[in-house]
């Protein structure tokens, strides 16, 4: 019966030709990537061991086997974080699992967004819902950074189907792909939830996804189609929110004078302005208002 293990393991086994491992080329060869045996070779181990944790029927291997088997492999230490995980199911591993129920965004969290009015910020969870959003991230992306929504959802079904913007999706769908599997528990009802719909829906994810690629989130940069602005390059940067496990805070941010800069500085003007004009509404009529749009939705790839 195939496992999440040796689904894992073939992948990767599949995606290394035996010439990047240092053995000689063979034009017989008549199965993709490298051989049981092969990978068994290069860890150190035998090739009977290998397949029972291919099959799911070995679950004690020792700390230097999981590292022997990285370095075949070729994996890197977030590889291995997932490859350690698999083995050894139901035991956390470095604080990354999801817990079951819905995660609360502590009031001193949700303080401080509130007080970066130019630095749009975002509260994650673990399978990379939306926990919380200042109002700037909330203008950065329409949409995309409302409470409940999932961020690979959002780019996975923003997607675009032509041109010179798939490439640029297909990477960023690709990086938010393998920041799941890194930091999402592939036991939690939410994240197969998450896999299943897209892989469904778009073939070209589940293509994504049956590479097995690992990664955690932790900078890069972003195009972004912001509203009345255009297509943007702006940074971004992953902190871990403390005693708060599975949590991480997503920031966009930028140098003085930079693009990204200018972008945050209009959208907080158009943020100010919208706060001030839902101030009066709502002394004219007494009512509160409800949220306002502040432009038409954009695209992040």
């Amino acid at each position: 019966m195939p496992t999440k293990l040796g689904d894992f393991l073939r992948a990767r086994r599949a995606r290394l030709r035996a010439e990047d491992v240092g053995l000689p080329f063979d034009a017989r060869r008549r199965v993709p990537g490298l051989r049981r045996s092969e990978v068994a070779a290069l860890a150190g181990i035998s090739t009977e061991y290998y397949l029972r944790l291919e099959q799911g029927r070995e679950h004690q291997p020792s700390d230097q086997v999981m590292i022997a088997l990285g370095r075949a492999l070729r994996l890197d230490d977030d590889g291995v974080h997932h490859l350690t995980r698999l083995v050894r199911r139901g035991t956390p591993v470095r604080g990354q699992q999801r817990p079951s129920a819905p995660q609360e965004v502590d009031d001193s969290v949700l303080a401080l967004l509130e007080q970066w009015e130019n630095t749009p910020a975002v509260v994650l969870d673990a399978c990379l819902d939306v926990l919380a959003a200042n109002a700037l991230a909330s203008a950065l992306v329409p949409g995309m950074f409302r409470q409940g929504a999932n961020l690979l959802v959002s780019v996975v079904e923003g997607a675009p189907h032509a041109g010179d913007l798939e490439s640029l999706w297909y990477d960023q769908a690709a990086l938010i792909a393998a920041a799941l599997r890194f930091h999402g528990n592939p036991d939690d009802p939410r994240y197969i939830e998450i896999v299943s719909r897209l892989c469904e829906r778009d073939a070209r994810f589940a293509v994504i996804w049956e590479l097995h690629d690992v990664k955690a989130l932790v900078s890069g940069v972003v195009h972004i189609d912001v509203p009345a602005i255009g297509w943007t390059e702006i940074p971004w940067r992953i902190l871990n929110v403390p005693r708060s496990p599975g949590q991480l805070l997503l920031v966009f941010w930028g140098d003085a004078g930079s693009p990204a800069r200018v972008v945050f500085d209009t959208l907080a003007l158009r943020v100010a302005i919208a706060r001030d004009d839902a101030v009066v509404e709502s002394g004219l009529t007494g009512v509160a208002p409800g949220a306002r749009d502040l432009d038409e939705a954009g695209s992040i790839v």
